[in-house]
This record gives C-alpha cells, structure tokens and sequence, in this order.
C-alpha cells in the first residue's frame, strides 16, 4: 500500500468501541467519510461477540466502559492467537502515563487521548492499516518462499537420490 486510494482498495473495516453513543457517532462520521467500514460495540462484551463473529482490521478501544474496561477487552484480543496481527488503538480520555503505559504493556499499538484531532486519529488509523497490511504482505512473501525452499529441498534430495543410484549401477 503506497497510496491512500491503495488502501482503499479493499475498504477496511473498522470496530469502535465506546459506551457513549455522542463518541460513536463523531468516529463513525470521521471514518466512513474516508472510506471505512464501520461497526459498533457499545460494551466490551459486544465487542467480544463481534470480535468471534467477524475479523475487523483494526479496533478503536475505550478505556472506561461499564462491566467490562477496554483494558481487559484488549488483554482478551491478546489472548487469541488469531487477532494477534489486528492493531488496537486505545482512544481515551484517560491521560495519565500508567494508563497509557498500561495500554501498551496490553498489546495495544497506538494510544490516542480525547479529545482528539480528526486529522491525528485518521492519520495513525491509516498508519497502522498500512502496517497491518505490509505485515500481512510480508508472512505470505515468507511462507511462499518457505513452500519454494521445501520444494527445491525435495527435488534436490530426489536428484541426488538417482544421482546415488546411478553412480551405484555404474561401480557394479
């Protein structure tokens, strides 16, 4: 992905999670008006049941959510092997140091304050996108070159196998 029409090629999806509704509707405003999919989770629990449901690629998180705190919403992202390459953002009033620390000892790959910059919050969302799919392009570069390698193993092994046989039939 080199340009913005690149990433929105494919038109990523986006879970926001806020228990105030006012939050919601100016994210999911800023978002869609950039060309992204967009979901809600008002609690972390729904958050987790759409998680299940449906891979997103990237999750916005409050912090401070009745019954369940986004902290412990990321520390059960984490905890699943298959959402490990999904960035989370944090985006929370909260501006202590220990909170920010704390999001980031989670997992979560960026931390944004509210209030917020539309520009700022675009920007490190479509960063981490990016970034997401640069990482995504790179595993499967990986496991292709992995495939070759193991192919081009085999096929030695089997030259050399005949190579040995051949050599045999020849000291006979």
């Amino acid at each position: 992905m080199n340009s913005h029409t690149d990433i929105q090629s494919f038109i990523p999806s986006i879970l926001i999670v806020d228990d105030n509704p006012k939050n919601l509707h100016v994210l999911a405003k800023l978002l869609q008006e950039n060309n992204y999919e967009i979901e809600f989770a008002t609690s972390g629990r729904v958050a987790l049941a759409w998680i299940v449901k449906r891979k997103f690629d990237l999750i916005l998180l409050d912090i401070n959510m009745p019954e369940m705190d986004g902290f412990e919403v990321c520390r059960e992202i984490r905890s699943n092997p298959d959402m490990n390459n999904v960035p989370v953002i944090f985006l929370s009033a909260e501006i202590e140091r220990e909170s920010i620390l704390k999001g980031f000892e989670l997992g979560a790959q960026d931390y944004i304050t509210k209030p917020f910059d539309g520009r700022e919050l675009f920007a490190r969302v479509r960063t981490h996108l990016v970034l997401k799919d640069s990482l995504e392009k790179l595993a499967n570069l990986n496991k292709s070159l992995e495939d070759k390698v193991f192919e081009r193993t085999r096929q030695l092994n089997e030259a050399n196998n005949k190579l040995e046989a051949t050599n045999l039939k020849l000291l006979d």
